[in-house]
């Protein structure tokens, strides 16, 4: 297996892979600059196209690979290098759905309004393209195969799995001491930020005052310094 990749987030990835015997290149992204971003706003992509990145893909499509698969629907924004090659879209949410609630949580006319409504509907451009250009795509939801089900005739739903053991909890009568709640993920990403300012908002307190004894704790990376101090604020909550 060939893995190609802009994304730095994980840099230590590609050197595990190669330690697996797979083959993994990292590309780096090219810088940004305002005639990259007004391109990018009139191809209707919702995050900055790479060169480099659509470049090395034609390469290694010279060579006739058996088979591609596109991680993400903003990855098939490098489809067109793929002709005549089969290759499968595996999506991990319908982003368009995603981007339209972030949209509608912000104050409309903001600022961070119109910004999260263009990304809505650049989006569903570009699902509705890649979805229908994909030779199959993979869901994880009976919704979002619904969804693809629109533009595409092998829509695939392979849902997500949990790990039952690992996250099993003792039955009620074998805990002890005050309850714990725990909320965790990556904080820069926004569902995941909005998800828990909504909780801290309108969960957290009602079930504070019928256990004052309880706790909450966030665990996670990249929590925006509004979040860290909104949780501190707040009665039993642990950052």
């Amino acid at each position: 297996p060939h893995v190609l990749t802009a994304d730095h987030a994980n840099f230590e990835g590609p050197e595990v892979l190669r330690e697996r015997g797979w083959t993994a290149a990292l590309l780096d992204p090219p810088p940004g600059d305002l005639r990259a971003r007004l391109k990018q706003q009139y191809e209707r992509l919702p995050s900055p196209y790479q060169p480099a990145l659509d470049l090395r893909l034609r390469q290694l499509v010279a060579a006739a690979p058996t088979l591609v698969l596109i991680e993400h629907t903003q990855s098939a924004y490098y489809a067109d290098a793929l002709r005549g090659t089969p290759w499968i879209l595996s999506t991990h949410n319908v982003d368009s759905q995603l981007m339209r609630t972030l949209a509608e949580g912000r104050r409309p006319f903001s600022r961070d309004w119109l910004r999260e409504w263009n990304r809505w509907q650049t989006m569903r451009t570009v699902e509705r393209r890649a979805g229908a250009a994909a030779t199959a795509v993979i869901c994880v939801s009976e919704n979002d195969r619904r969804t693809f089900e629109q533009v595409n005739g092998h829509v695939v739903l392979s849902p997500n799995g949990v790990d039952d053991d690992f996250f099993a909890a003792a039955p009620p009568a074998e805990r002890s001491g005050p309850p714990k709640v725990l909320f965790f993920g990556r904080l820069d990403y926004e569902p995941n930020e909005l998800g828990f300012e909504r909780f801290l908002r309108e969960g957290w307190p009602l079930l504070h005052a019928q256990r004052s004894d309880a706790t909450l704790r966030l665990v996670g990376g990249g929590a925006p310094e509004h979040l860290k101090a909104a949780a501190e604020a707040a009665p039993g909550v642990e950052v």
